[in-house]
């Protein structure tokens, strides 16, 4: 760069570069567009700014090709897309599949809870509460679905020998109703309410009820977990050795 008080002139060895300044239009590469609004800012400040190019490798063959690659492109009049705004717009295409393949799966247990596609908001539980809360919402747990591993019949309840799944022990289980009422003061209730983003706050009393029915100890010491909730009693089924 060479200056004398107000004026400056930047020598630069890319032509392609001084080309684009000149031929700046609503389609040139954000950095072009920069550098023209740096440039127009300065000279209404008073100072005045000239570019110079410089030939740096004159009869160079390799050199040469790449220059005229660089020319070529300068002189297409196809309007690139930006990389930053290719990788934007796939994710929004990818992200609108995604929504209408979503809200699709109406028969998906989650989509009860779920019905359109955002951030979940986790309920401010501990990591294991977080665990039973969504191994709730989907509808699998080891004791509803541990038959389709052990290729056994699926599991009745204990109680009344109904078909045995999580809505069931919530919501249907007549030998429920009593801790039901003292739980959630009714026995009127329904997945959406006892499973929403804030969770029923005496949610996990409750599973703590139906699990002592059976003589299942529950302590500080020894956390609910749905996988050690004793609801394998309810299929009439012991747990396994060691757990």
């Amino acid at each position: 760069m060479f200056m004398r008080r107000n004026k400056y002139i930047v020598y630069t060895d890319s032509k392609s570069a001084i080309d684009a300044l000149k031929a700046l239009s609503i389609s040139s590469h954000p950095l072009v567009t920069k550098c023209a609004e740096l440039s127009n800012h300065l000279i209404e400040k008073g100072i005045n700014i000239a570019f110079w190019c410089i030939p740096r490798h004159c009869g160079i063959k390799g050199n040469e090709r790449a220059d005229h690659a660089a020319k070529t492109a300068f002189l297409m009049k196809e309007n690139f897309v930006q990389l930053v705004d290719a990788q934007r717009a796939a994710q929004n295409l990818i992200i609108g599949s995604w929504k209408d393949i979503w809200e699709q799966e109406t028969s998906s247990k989650l989509h009860e809870f779920h019905p359109c596609l955002k951030p979940l908001k986790l309920a401010g539980l501990n990591r294991r509460k977080e665990v039973v809360l969504s191994r709730l919402r989907i509808g699998h747990t080891r004791c509803t679905h541990k038959y389709l591993l052990c290729s056994e019949p699926p599991p009745a309840c204990r109680q009344c020998q109904s078909l045995l799944t999580v809505k069931h022990i919530l919501i249907e289980c007549p030998s429920f109703n009593e801790y039901r009422l003292n739980r959630f003061g009714g026995i009127n209730m329904n997945l959406k309410k006892l499973l929403r983003d804030n969770p029923h706050r005496n949610l996990f009393l409750f599973l703590a009820d139906i699990r002592a029915v059976f003589g299942i100890p529950v302590s500080p010491k020894q956390p609910l977990v749905i996988g050690q909730l004793g609801l394998h009693q309810l299929a009439g089924r012991k747990p396994a050795e060691g757990r």
